[in-house]
């Protein structure tokens, strides 16, 4: 006979079940906006905002996944 006299793991009451990334969702944000201003606008102005939406999507998307260190452990 095999008894667990494991204590219980910590119960995390008061934490939800999942909580949402608000950078990532900061940035989706913030490039659908840019992406929305560079269509209401023309010229230099509209090519500075598309260039803005797309560097906010690719940190959105940045945020999401993880780095793993990228090339700083590599080693010759």
């Amino acid at each position: 006979m095999l008894i667990d006299t494991r204590e219980p793991p910590p119960s995390n009451e008061g934490l939800p079940a999942w909580e949402p990334n608000w950078g990532m969702w900061l940035r989706v944000f913030l490039a659908v906006s840019l992406g929305l201003g560079a269509t209401e606008t023309t010229g230099a102005l509209a090519v500075l905002l598309i260039f803005a939406a797309f560097a906010a999507a690719c940190s959105a998307v940045g945020a999401v996944f993880d780095y793993w260190g990228g090339l700083t452990e590599w080693r010759q």
